[in-house]
């Protein structure tokens, strides 16, 4: 077993201290339990145990064959280990990356993040201190993902669909220092009330009342609107039916009450899956944003 203990003084000056000031200085322990696994696809895992995560988490690193200081943060729909039916019908980001090569395409460094037990809504539960996905996010992928590829200040953009498209958005707007752009498709959680009973939404992720408010967009978006009106940092492409659509109009108009710049389209409606051939058109937008 190998430990690797990462500095919360090292993260706040570097990735967190303009959007998250309670953080104090204290060590952030990281076990690997696992790892590096090399795969023959080239995808490098490593299994990990945290004190922000039930149980142990997998996080699956891919390079390009030219390096690179950019990084996508791929963000997953459905927990591992488990949910094997869900897998199995909705597919993995990973090996569509691998499937088509997209890391050589649009030259990106891939961290596919993994969260066992609970549906990941990338929010930190409001009594669960072994439930704090954003936590887990910001205080250990990040920089697990910097020392392991050997980036001091690369570009760190996130891409997703359903509760990833979801992730990507909160972790965007909520960190606008860290995370530099996001690409989503078919986003979930954008018009959902509070209703704590049913246990895979947003609502049972965030714990409260109180802590569902804090993690809506319109929320996120608001404490740091100034970071996204000059340039365009989202970009939003598609949806799988009426219901995904409606979320995605709903989003494109609260950006817009907003007056934040995105790329906007409803071109790509394909099935609600990894594999459905969204994904190269994501990140096509994504590479439009930046040029």
């Amino acid at each position: 077993m190998t430990r690797l203990t990462l500095l919360a003084a090292f993260v706040v000056a570097n990735f967190l201290a303009p959007t998250d000031p309670t953080v104090v200085a204290e060590e952030i322990p990281v076990e690997i339990l696992r790892g590096p696994v090399h795969e023959d696809n080239g995808v490098v895992s490593y299994v990990l145990r945290s004190p922000f995560l039930h149980g142990e988490s997998r996080v699956q690193i891919l390079r390009p064959d030219t390096p690179t200081n950019r990084i996508l943060f791929l963000l997953p729909v459905t927990p591992w280990p488990g949910f094997e039916e869900k897998w199995h019908r909705l597919g993995s980001g990973m090996e569509e990356i691998v499937k088509h090569g997209y890391h050589n395409q649009f030259h990106f460094n891939v961290v596919v993040p993994d969260f066992p037990v609970h549906m990941p809504w990338f929010v930190d539960h409001a009594e669960d201190q072994a439930r704090r996905h954003e936590t887990y996010m910001t205080h250990v992928i990040v920089p697990l993902a910097d020392r392991i590829l050997g980036l001091s200040d690369p570009v760190r953009d996130l891409a997703g669909f359903s509760k990833g498209g979801f992730g990507s958005l909160s972790l965007l707007f909520r960190h606008p220092t860290v995370f530099h752009a996001a690409t989503v498709w078919d986003p979930g959680g954008i018009r959902q009330p509070y209703d704590i009973h049913k246990n895979t939404n947003l609502s049972n992720a965030a714990g409260s009342v109180a802590q569902f408010q804090s993690y809506r967009l319109e929320s996120s978006i608001k404490r740091n609107v100034e970071h996204f009106r000059e340039k365009r940092r989202v970009a939003l492409s598609g949806y799988s039916n009426e219901k995904f659509l409606q979320n995605l109009r709903a989003l494109h108009r609260l950006l817009d009450g907003e007056h934040i710049p995105h790329a906007y389209s409803e071109a790509v409606q394909v099935p609600h899956r990894w594999h459905a051939g969204w994904l190269a058109h994501a990140l096509s937008a994504l590479q439009q944003l930046e040029g």
